[in-house]
């Protein structure tokens, strides 16, 4: 139907979900726009970089404080 997401967006949801439930926040936008940035050839990535942006840098931007999902528990 019209409400179906691509299997990119599903991904993208779950990745920003996982992603507060780490910071025990609600899902948040940024979260979901930096899930959406975790897929590097997606269109999110793509259109960043068409537009000039530094996919990392906004990445970077966005995550503030917010360590990556990969993070050595030590490192907390």
């Amino acid at each position: 139907g019209m409400h179906q997401m691509s299997p990119g967006v599903e991904r993208a949801l779950a990745a920003a979900r996982s992603r507060a439930d780490r910071t025990g926040a609600p899902v948040q936008l940024t979260h979901l726009v930096l899930a959406l940035l975790d897929e590097d050839e997606g269109r999110p990535a793509v259109l960043l970089e068409r537009a000039g942006l530094s996919v990392p840098e906004v990445r970077e931007r966005l995550g503030g404080l917010d360590l990556p999902a990969d993070a050595p528990d030590d490192a907390v």
